[in-house]
């Protein structure tokens, strides 16, 4: 039996484990390749959790699962108090902030910006919830190394942007970090149901950027203020299927219609795990089918960017603009009512 790290740990998923943890030494790990760190929820304080977030975020990659390092993070308690801010960097410093340095810095010394971003390219986040809170802990901590390191706010911005973020059910405002992202929050989400609402209302600024079908967007068009220029654009979409996309500063969000069938809660994750043979979960909704496709989509857009990167030994940035095209293309059978090929295929 293996002794159990009492601080914040990570490993790999391996069946050749009992426990199926395969532990990633902080001291010895290099960000040498691709990899997609998994940032769980609140109660991400075991290994088991921990790894069932490195299970689906293989489910998510399929085919790309081996061109990439997927580390589960394992909270352990250490990241209990998420109101103490100082003490989350520090306890970041100590573990995943090892690992980061080198992307940036040689022998003490800054690396050329390309050099910098191209490294920063081999990085992949996927968020649940407390999860974003630690991708912007991250954040911090990188940017702070970096200004110490001597490079500009500008260099900054753009070697953080470099890494992507898939977040869902985000507990911070995923547009206020650096980095590029995916965000999913649904409305019927319990604890952040008012980020959903959000997404659904901003569709009306956005009516002009959304591969909306005729019908829903003359629907959109009729949509009058409730009182002080208030608006419920879900009210008219509650019972239908839907996952419209858009682009907003430095991300992509996704506003969509509930995504469990035997809930009303969709705060969980685990609807969101593509079954061995692609298929969805059994609790996803329709909705949640697609909203899951989406999130695999991005991730394996990601992944394949950091592989082009480094085989190219050029930046091949997530061009925010083509990954809305792709994503557009995977909602379309779902917000336009036509034939959905895939689940034809999957015998549904």
């Amino acid at each position: 039996m293996r002794e159990k790290n009492e601080g914040i740990e990570f490993g790999k998923l391996d069946l050749s484990f009992t426990d199926n943890w395969d532990p990633v030494d902080v001291e010895t790990f290099k960000i040498d390749r691709p990899v997609v760190f998994t940032f769980g929820g609140h109660g991400t304080e075991d290994r088991r959790k921990a790894l069932g977030y490195c299970k689906l975020a293989k489910s998510l990659l399929g085919v790309f699962c081996e061109d990439a390092d997927v580390i589960a993070v394992n909270y352990n308690n250490a990241l209990k108090n998420i109101a103490d801010d100082s003490k989350r960097l520090e306890i970041l410093n100590q573990t995943m902030g090892k690992w980061f340095v080198p992307l940036i810095e040689k022998d003490g010394k800054r690396l050329p910006l390309v050099d910098a971003c191209k490294n920063m390219r081999r990085v992949n986040i996927l968020c649940h919830c407390f999860g974003a809170k630690v991708a912007e802990s991250l954040e911090k901590l990188l940017s702070d190394k970096m200004q110490n390191l001597g490079y500009s706010t500008k260099e900054t911005n753009q070697i953080l942007e470099q890494i992507f973020v898939v977040s869902y059910a985000s507990m911070v405002d995923d547009n206020k970090m650096r980095f590029k992202f995916l965000d999913v929050t649904s409305p019927e989400d319990d604890m952040l149901f008012v980020s959903g609402y959000w997404t659904w209302n901003k569709l009306l600024e956005k009516m002009g950027e959304v591969d909306f079908s005729p019908v829903d967007l003359e629907k959109l068009k009729k949509i009058k203020p409730k009182g002080n220029e208030h608006f419920d654009v879900y009210d008219i979409y509650e019972n239908k299927e839907r996952c419209f996309v858009f682009k907003e500063k430095n991300g992509l969000y996704l506003a969509t219609t509930h995504l469990h069938k035997s809930d009303t809660y969709d705060h969980s994750i685990c609807e969101m795990k593509r079954n061995m043979d692609w298929s969805a979960h059994k609790n996803a909704s329709k909705a949640g089918d697609f909203v899951s496709r989406c999130l695999a989509c991005a991730l394996c857009h990601a992944v394949a960017d950091s592989v082009l990167t480094m085989r190219e030994d050029k930046l091949v940035p997530v061009n925010l603009e083509e990954l809305k095209k792709e994503i557009e293309s995977v909602v379309t059978p779902l917000n336009k009512e036509t034939k959905d090929y895939l689940s034809e295929g999957l015998g549904k």
